[in-house]
C-alpha cells in the first residue's frame, strides 16, 4: 500500500496537529494506528457465571515515528517546546490536550485514510538513536500520544489530494524550521 519513495523527499503518511499555538505536519517513518479493547463484566445468575460486554472503550496509544533532519531542529524544537511546557521545579505542567491526526496516502497520491485523534496528551517522546554503521540510516524521533477517542475523516475523500498534500509539505516542521534535508 506504501511505496518507498526517497525518505528525504516524501512520505505518503503525515502526522499532524495544534501544538505551541500553531499547525504542523510532519513526515511520518511508522505509525501503528490503534486499536481498541472493552473490559469484560463479570455476572451471575442462578450460580452461572458470565460475562457482559463493557461499554467502554480503551484506546491504546497513539506511536507514530517522524522523520528528524541531520540538524536536528525538529527534534530540538519539540523538546524545548514541551520543556517550557512542564514548568520545571513547579510540580504542575503546564501542558494542555491537542488534537492530532494521521492522512495516509497511497502510491498514487490518493487518500486512504485520515484518522483525527481528540483530546490528546503525550505520553512520551522515544529517545533519537544515532548509528554509525551506516551512512545512510534515517534520524528518527517517536512519539507516544494518548487519547480521548478517534474519529476517521470521511471529507477528505471528496477533496483533491493533490491539494491536501501540498498543504501538509507546506506546513511541515520542515519547511517552517528551513531545513533541506531529513536524514
Amino acid at each position: 500500500m506504501l511505496n518507498t519513495r526517497n525518505f528525504t523527499h516524501q512520505s505518503n503518511v503525515y502526522f499532524g496537529c495544534t501544538l505551541f499555538d500553531r499547525d504542523f505536519t510532519a513526515f511520518v517513518q511508522r505509525v501503528s494506528l490503534p486499536g481498541m479493547s472493552f473490559s469484560n463484566i463479570e455476572m451471575s445468575k442462578m450460580a452461572v457465571k458470565f460475562y457482559a460486554q463493557g461499554d467502554t472503550p480503551t484506546y491504546n496509544p497513539l506511536s507514530v515515528d517522524l522523520l528528524v533532519d541531520s540538524e536536528l531542529k525538529i527534534w530540538r524544537e519539540i523538546i524545548q517546546n514541551f520543556q517550557i511546557m512542564t514548568k520545571q521545579g513547579v510540580g504542575d505542567n503546564g501542558m494542555r490536550n491537542f488534537d492530532t491526526f494521521i492522512h495516509i496516502f497511497n502510491e498514487k497520491d490518493e487518500s486512504v485514510v485520515k484518522v483525527d485523534f481528540k483530546h490528546c496528551i503525550l505520553e512520551s517522546i522515544g529517545d533519537l538513536e544515532f548509528d554509525s554503521s551506516s551512512e545512510d540510516s534515517e534520524l528518527i524521533m517517536s512519539l507516544t500520544i494518548n487519547y480521548a477517542y478517534f474519529e476517521f475523516d470521511n471529507k477528505v475523500k471528496m477533496r483533491n489530494s493533490k491539494d491536501i498534500i501540498e498543504g501538509y509539505r507546506k506546513n511541515t516542521f520542515i519547511k517552517h524550521l528551513g531545513v533541506n534535508d531529513v536524514k
